[in-house]
């Protein structure tokens, strides 16, 4: 097997072994160099998909990372302000079938979020991680978020439709409006933080 490994357009020397190259990955967080794109033979594909897959006889995996943490922070808070309003959405359209007794339609609903809901815990469960120093709110709102998420998953397997009922309305959809408001204040502060940089340069 020939397996290379190029960064930021730089091929790195690594011994054509899978941990070799795994370990070279790990060693990009402590550097402080954060993740954006990764390709695999031309693909895109996630970095945790490189931890788990199996290997062509000839593959290239190239990363490239963001310039700065703030890149890093911008990009993820943009992202989530797409992402989220589709997970409120689908999230309260699963509410209102679970109060109209709908619960096959709640649980498909509920399916359907469960992509989006996966990648905003990521999110807030590394935001947490890159703090220097701890975040009460960022780790209280991931911390409520996962036991919420965990709740919902047992009342699932419990086929208890009421309480799924009472979890999305009154737990998981309150934490999902408190963030979205988060992420919109963060924006509007960016927005106005380029502004003045703009301003600065004239």
């Amino acid at each position: 097997m020939t397996l290379s490994l190029v960064i930021d357009g730089v091929l790195q020397p690594i011994d054509n072994t899978l941990t070799s190259l795994r370990d070279r990955i790990l060693e990009l967080q402590t550097e402080q160099r954060y993740v954006k794109t990764v390709m695999v033979n031309g693909e895109s594909t996630v970095l945790t998909d490189i931890f788990n897959r199996h290997f062509a006889e000839e593959s290239q995996v190239e990363i490239f990372t963001y310039n700065s943490l703030d890149e890093l922070i911008e990009d993820t808070m943009e992202s989530s302000n797409q992402y989220i309003p589709r997970l409120i959405g689908a999230i309260e359209s699963s509410v209102r079938a679970f109060a109209d007794f709908r619960n096959v339609e709640g649980v498909e609903w509920l399916q359907k979020s469960a992509g989006i809901l996966d990648w905003h815990l990521g999110v807030l469960r590394n935001f947490d991680a890159m703090a220097p120093e701890k975040d009460i709110l960022v780790c209280e709102m991931y911390n409520r978020t996962q036991e919420t998420y965990d709740a919902v998953k047992q009342a699932v397997e419990s086929v208890d439709f009421v309480a799924l009922h009472d979890l999305l309305k009154h737990e998981l959809l309150p934490l999902l409006l408190s963030w979205h408001q988060s992420v919109q204040v963060f924006q509007h502060q960016m927005e106005l933080e380029h502004m003045k940089q703009k301003l600065n340069l004239h």
